[in-house]
């Protein structure tokens, strides 16, 4: 196997540097996982990284704006299928994604895992002891999550697969994949534990909770620090650890 990367020009907070469309060529043929954002520059620079290759799929780790609305655009342009996990998105041409379904390519086979946590629908392509993961891990920081249980099922499963790298949708290859993966279950029950005293201290809102939790942020990220509160919140509410109330 063998692959290049296409940088999208969406850098921001929430993205890095950017978007991280994978190009995989598999005996001749080669498929795209996350096709990104539609940006006109951006889809022309993946069909170039394509160029006259058979395109086996386009491959959607997750529904995510960032991550899968060029598909359509790809797919359209090289008559090839969508690989997606339901519920969303629904593309005219897409094959759905099953947990530890193989997707055979040029006479090699991807294998999908399902690893909800950032969103229901995020996968994970595995081959030959690497993962395209999308948004399960950025390569320099945090992720925002929906489900905290999800989330670290998830990373506990991909840790047991002992593979030699990470790609994620954003920022640099993770190279040391177990150690990274326990690095961010560590912080995420670090957060628990935080988020545990600053109520025990008399927050008792998720606003007053995030001014605790997460010091000096920039008020850009307020939003997405109190779903992450919210989040965990959800988490220990479930196991009786905080009190079960509407925050």
């Amino acid at each position: 196997m063998t692959f290049s990367i296409v940088l999208a020009n969406n850098p921001s907070a929430y993205t890095g540097p950017g978007t991280n469309t994978y190009v995989l060529e598999f005996g001749g043929q080669v498929v795209v996982i996350d096709p990104g954002p539609i940006m006109p520059d951006h889809i022309d620079n993946v069909a170039a990284a394509i160029g006259e290759r058979e395109v086996g799929g386009v491959l959607v780790t997750h529904h995510h704006p960032d991550h899968a609305p060029a598909a359509e655009s790809l797919a359209d342009r090289f008559t090839a299928p969508v690989f997606a996990m339901d519920p969303v998105p629904r593309f005219k041409a897409k094959r759905l994604i099953s947990d530890e379904m193989d997707i055979e390519i040029g006479g090699e086979v991807l294998t999908c895992i399902h690893s909800p946590g950032h969103t229901n629908d995020s996968v994970t392509f595995v081959r030959d002891g690497v993962g395209f993961i999308g948004d399960v891990l950025m390569g320099e920081s945090t992720v925002i999550i929906e489900d905290l249980t999800a989330y670290l099922d998830t990373l506990e499963r991909l840790s047991a697969l002992g593979l030699d790298a990470l790609y994620p949708g954003h920022g640099p290859v993770i190279e040391q994949p177990r150690a990274r993966l326990h690095e961010v279950i560590e912080h995420r029950l670090a957060r628990n534990d935080q988020i545990v005293s600053a109520i025990e201290t008399g927050a008792d809102t998720v606003e007053a909770i995030r001014a605790l939790v997460y010091p000096g942020l920039n008020p850009a990220l307020h939003i997405a620090a109190e779903g992450s509160v919210r989040t965990h919140l959800s988490y220990l509410m479930d196991e009786g650890t905080v009190p079960n109330r509407n925050w």
